[in-house]
């Protein structure tokens, strides 16, 4: 899956918003084949019981990539 490779990507740099909105405007291109989206955004990224469709939301996924490392950072144990 893609988002193995963001982690490998995202994790270790600061990241600015214009990166993010490539990477999200790269999938989203993929998906529609570069026509245009046929779904909001904000209604892919929900879950199959709201109506959407699961998709990653690549600037969420980037914050928790961040939490996660800050939190092993301060973890006097690690």
């Amino acid at each position: 899956m893609a988002a193995s490779q963001l982690v490998y990507i995202l994790a270790p740099l600061p990241t600015n918003q214009k990166a993010i909105e490539e990477i999200e405007k790269l999938f989203y291109d993929f998906l529609w084949n570069g026509r245009g989206d046929k779904i909001k955004r904000n209604t892919m990224i929900r879950d199959y019981s709201e109506g959407g469709l699961k998709m990653l939301d690549i600037a969420s996924f980037n914050k928790a990539l961040k939490i996660v490392w800050i939190k092993k950072y301060l973890d006097k144990e690690n």
